[in-house]
């Protein structure tokens, strides 16, 4: 009987400026920042994990402003908000390298609008009661 083996191979390189689906799946406050761990969607990065940082305090404006408003949260003046409140949100965001680092770090978050999908989007409990 043959052995089992797999190849381990490294994910793709990311592309700078390229929309990609992220599923948020932890936000932690971490000093003056905001610690963000992001899953890719899709092939060929599904699966990879990051790690971002986003600035603290959050301001009406900018990236942290922008992924707030992307995962459905309204950033202005005086609200409050529950940054732990945006785990699970699916949206997308772009990439680039900055000049003061080597790694990808987000450059833009945008929200999937609902109806985008050729799939119609259905609740659990319609699945549920459809497969009975």
């Amino acid at each position: 009987m043959r052995k089992w083996t797999e190849i381990v191979k490294p994910y793709p390189k990311i592309a700078g400026h390229k929309a990609y689906r992220i599923c948020i799946k932890n936000v932690i406050k971490a000093g003056k920042t905001i610690k963000i761990q992001i899953e890719f969607m899709d092939h060929p990065q599904q699966g990879r994990r990051l790690t971002i940082h986003l600035p603290r305090p959050i301001r009406p404006e900018g990236l942290a402003a922008d992924y707030f408003i992307a995962c459905g949260l309204e950033v202005i003046p005086k609200a409050e908000i529950v940054p732990p409140d945006t785990i699970g949100s699916i949206i997308t965001a772009t990439f680039d390298k900055t000049s003061d680092s080597a790694s990808w770090q987000p450059v833009n978050f945008k929200s999937i609008a609902q109806g985008e999908s050729d799939e119609p989007i259905q609740s659990e409990s319609t699945i549920n009661s459809s497969s009975l």
